[in-house]
């Protein structure tokens, strides 16, 4: 019976690959040592009513207590931080897939969000909820003798 020890990642040499044959996809696959990070930016979809924006954000595999939700000024920000897993005294990795995962996406916001936000979480999609301002209506303004 053989043994296969791999000091590298045997896969690495299919990442360019995959990216010719999937340009569009937009994770990019780096070395799987153990102080590796995958940069990814996930699929979003945002969609706007008459009473709010709603941001769809999927992050399967992904716990809320890793996910950061900010707004400064205009721009709403999404974040992530995933650690990897730590192993044990007298464990090794004989095969590496759970990576740590970092990104960071944003959106600029219109003029017309209020400060009424919300966020939710289930089965892997991360769905915010931005509820539009009442329209300033025109009016007239009356100029008075100074």
């Amino acid at each position: 019976m053989s043994t296969w020890t791999f000091a590298r990642d045997p896969f690495r040499l299919t990442s360019p690959l995959f990216q010719s044959l999937w340009p569009n996809h937009d994770a990019r696959v780096v070395d799987s040592s153990p102080a590796s990070v995958v940069s990814v930016r996930p699929n979003a979809d945002v969609i706007v009513s008459d009473r709010a924006y709603r941001l769809r954000i999927e992050l399967p595999g992904v716990r809320v207590e890793d996910v950061d939700v900010t707004v400064d000024q205009s721009t709403l920000s999404l974040s992530v931080e995933r650690s990897s897993a730590s192993l044990e005294d007298g464990e090794r990795f004989i095969a590496r897939g759970l990576q740590a995962v970092s990104f960071k996406r944003s959106w600029r916001l219109p003029e017309d969000v209020s400060d009424d936000i919300k966020a939710t979480a289930r089965d892997g999609v991360v769905e915010i909820v931005i509820e539009r301002s009442a329209k300033p209506s025109a009016k007239r303004i009356a100029i008075s003798p100074a």
